[in-house]
């Protein structure tokens, strides 16, 4: 049977009580103003969503500040790797570990030989430069993700650009994974979007999943200039990837500046509480910037001892690169998070 891989697995529990902090979503939900759309999406269902996602791309063009032609929507980010795989079928790729594991699996799909370059716990599990003598001619793509999942750590931007410059003269396609950028204060000294005009071998992936807490929504796109990228993109899967609903819960999330400055501004103070606490029961934390917590731990059965108390949390032992022993947890609202931290204590004195 076919073993699913990633957080959010509340489905495999009896108990509907279990707390998820696997799955690192907007803790406060849907906005009002994206429920509403929903409602109001459903009166459409009867006819065919836009295969083109015209409205959408026109409120995500001011959202990001990017032209309409150069974005794409789809079926959640996921979906667009694996549109991205199948139709440029690379033959080699080079992955920086540990990260997303659909990176991977995709690549699975047509057969390509994967190159590893791994980020090792020495180093905090951080890019550094030594991935630049990884690309090399024989690599047709490269996927990076910043901020890095599992990890939360963020790359500097002056070596994104380096890889990206190195990747265009040895025509490798760039994909940059950001669908956790947003969750920064300062996102825009990061994100690579603003250099999707000057380099044509990029794609930079978003979604509203976790932000607009949509995962259930499914609902993503992605940024890139070259024509021939967006073709593939629109050829390697059906044509009415985004339903009505996600189209207009899509439309209404891009205006929720206020909602979203709010969401930043309480992650970004229960981010350090957990972290704090989590250092005081022994664990090593690392830096996150992200809306979850990477961290590890001598008790390697964690999961299990929080699962007794209806909290599941996300074990990364699956995650090339890492071992039993890794775990990360989402950041959620404070009330949860203080339930958290509850059984963290107790978790503690019970194992002495």
């Amino acid at each position: 049977m076919f073993n699913y891989s990633h957080g959010g697995d509340i489905y495999s529990f009896e108990d509907t009580e279990i707390l998820d902090f696997s799955a690192n979503i907007n803790p406060f939900g849907m906005s009002e103003s994206i429920k509403s759309a929903i409602i109001k999406a459903v009166n459409n269902c009867d006819i065919y969503p836009d295969s083109f996602c015209r409205k959408l791309r026109s409120a995500i063009s001011v959202l990001e500040g990017l032209s309409y032609d150069y974005i794409f929507c789809s079926n959640g980010a996921a979906d667009i790797i694996y549109r991205l795989v199948l139709g440029l079928k690379p033959k080699r790729a080079l992955l920086a570990v540990p990260s997303f594991t659909e990176y991977e699996s995709a690549l699975k799909t047509v057969d390509c030989d994967i190159e590893y370059f791994y980020m090792h716990e020495d180093k905090e599990f951080k890019l550094d430069r030594g991935f630049l003598d990884h690309l090399t001619d024989e690599i047709d793509i490269m996927f990076l993700c910043n901020p890095n999942n599992p990890t939360g750590h963020i790359t500097d931007k002056a070596l994104l650009e380096e890889i990206i410059s190195i990747c265009e003269q040895k025509n490798i396609i760039a994909v940059v994974d950001e669908c956790f950028i947003d969750f920064l204060d300062n996102s825009k000294e990061y994100s690579l979007k603003n250099c999707v005009e000057k380099y044509k071998n990029i794609v930079v992936l978003k979604a509203f999943t976790k932000l607009y807490a949509m995962a259930g929504v499914r609902l993503g796109y992605c940024f890139t200039a070259n024509e021939n990228i967006m073709k593939l993109l629109y050829s390697s899967g059906q044509p009415w990837a985004v339903s009505q609903i996600a189209q207009q819960a899509g439309i209404a999330a891009a205006s929720e500046y206020d909602f979203v400055k709010n969401t930043i501004k309480i992650i970004a103070s229960e981010r350090e509480r957990l972290k704090i606490q989590l250092i005081k029961s022994g664990f090593k934390v690392y830096n996150s910037k992200a809306n979850f917590i990477f961290f590890k731990s001598d008790n390697t059965s964690l999961k299990e001892d929080f699962l007794k108390h209806k909290i599941l949390i996300r074990s990364c032992e699956n995650y090339k690169g890492l071992e039993k022993g890794y775990y990360r947890i989402a950041v959620k609202s404070p009330n949860e998070n203080d339930v958290f931290i509850n059984i963290l204590r107790k978790i503690g004195e019970a194992n002495g």
